[in-house]
This record gives structure tokens, C-alpha cells and sequence, in this order.
């Protein structure tokens, strides 16, 4: 999820890190699979993804009104894959 890693794979690897689950401020047993994101994702129709979207747009202006940056700094994914 944070672009570490290219393949869906990455989740095993970082699976078994302490520090990686730290980071998240959660267990290690509580890390994600690349088996169970793949499920994740199959489970998900076009019609949920747009309600997801929808939710995590809401709750984007959300956040921005409680916590009213001065600065919004939006990024762009520039990796390219061969």
C-alpha cells in the first residue's frame, strides 16, 4: 500500500516486519496477506468501488474542514513500470 513494494507479493514479505506493524500502530497478526488483499479487491464491483470512493471523498472534506490546513500539498504517483 505505500508503494514499497511493486507487486501484490509485497505483502508477504512485509508480513513477518515488527517494524512495519509498529509503523501502522498495529500486530503483526493483523497485516494483510497477499492473498487476502486479492481478495479484497475481487470482492469489490464497480458499484462499491464508486460508494468507497464516494465515502472516502466525504470523509476527505471532512477531515480537511476539521483540521483546516493553510496548505494543501497534492502528490502524483510518477513510477513507471517497463
Amino acid at each position: 500500500m505505500d508503494g514499497t513494494h511493486g507487486a501484490i507479493n509485497g505483502f508477504d514479505q512485509i508480513k513477518g516486519d515488527g517494524g512495519y506493524a509498529a509503523l501502522l500502530e498495529c500486530r503483526n497478526d493483523h497485516l494483510a496477506s497477499s492473498h487476502q488483499i486479492k481478495r479484497y479487491f475481487t470482492k469489490l464491483s464497480r458499484i462499491m468501488s464508486l460508494i468507497f470512493n464516494k465515502i472516502l471523498h466525504e470523509l476527505f472534506l471532512w477531515r480537511l474542514s476539521v483540521a483546516q490546513p493553510q496548505v494543501i500539498v497534492l502528490g502524483a504517483d510518477t513510477m513507471v513500470y517497463f
